[in-house]
């Protein structure tokens, strides 16, 4: 097999502790299921290895996945995700670990690998060889020199076009640029980093959940009152236009053509100004 292939997931099994096969090492974690024994299987019929057990880690990076039933002194805790790679690209495996902190709001752990592979080395190609010594002769030399300023006029001919129409794109057709608000605000990072520092509160967990999930509402009810007074405005000043497009964007239909071309329902282009108002009709 030429390419490296990653399977990973949640396969609700446990491999347990201890090497078995080829494709089980011996840094897993408690104690196997049947299916395990399945993860095994499948892992040996397609010529995959279990990477997550061969790298030894501590037991707090080793599993995937926190009962809600998990407790202080009641730990049920599992590793059931699994990255496997085919066998032949084992070795590009540095690494693979867990991150018990991070703040996902799941009961999953993240599960991280680090590969670092070897690109294939490209063969140069073999430089073609000409024979100079052709442009000796009178008439070869007379038709070399005919093609070449031929050819080098058109060229910077089409040079000169391709220079003069892009500086009035530049000049005259460049798009505003428009900043979209970020609905994250400072004061919703700083709850979602409460709850990150209280995780292994679930009661304290779910009371900050709520806060921010009420706050980014909040936020986006804030930004669609700005896009209805936009709307509003425009309104005000009979601008059609505009109206049309800030009514698109709220509904979520609107998408943005950097060229300003105006279609009809054949996909042609319309370049007519009376059919460009007649197509604008249908929509006011």
């Amino acid at each position: 097999m030429r390419y490296l292939t990653i399977v990973m997931g949640d396969y609700n099994a446990k491999v347990g502790e201890g090497r078995t096969s080829e494709a089980i090492g011996p840094h897993g974690l408690g104690e196997r299921n049947a299916r395990g024994d399945d993860l095994e299987n499948f892992a040996i019929n397609n010529n995959l290895v279990v990477m997550n057990t061969w790298f030894k880690q501590p037991p707090r990076r080793l599993y995937t996945w926190k009962s809600p039933m998990d407790k202080p002194g009641k730990i049920v805790r599992n590793q059931i995700d699994f990255i496997l790679v085919n066998k032949r690209f084992r070795n590009s495996c540095i690494t693979v670990r867990t991150y018990p902190g991070a703040d996902i709001n799941s009961d999953h752990v993240p599960v991280v690998g680090v590969f670092k592979i070897r690109l294939k080395k490209l063969r140069k190609r073999t430089r073609q060889r000409y024979d100079l010594r052709k442009l000796k002769e009178p008439n070869i030399k007379q038709e070399v020199k005919l093609d070449l300023n031929n050819k080098i006029g058109i060229e910077q001919e089409i040079v000169k076009l391709e220079k003069s129409v892009q500086e009035l794109k530049d000049k005259y057709l460049k798009p505003d640029k428009r900043k979209r608000k970020p609905l994250m605000t400072e004061e919703i990072l700083e709850l979602m980093e409460e709850r990150r520092l209280n995780k292994g509160k679930a009661e304290e967990y779910r009371r900050i959940q709520k806060n921010i999930r009420r706050k980014i509402r909040e936020a986006k009810d804030k930004e669609h009152k700005e896009k209805c007074d936009e709307i509003e405005f425009h309104q005000s000043r009979f601008d059609s236009f505009n109206v049309h497009r800030k009514v698109r964007e709220v509904t979520g239909k609107y998408r943005k053509n950097g060229s300003g071309k105006l279609m009809d329902e054949d996909g042609n282009l319309i370049m007519s100004t009376e059919e460009k108002k007649k197509i604008w009709k249908i929509y006011l």
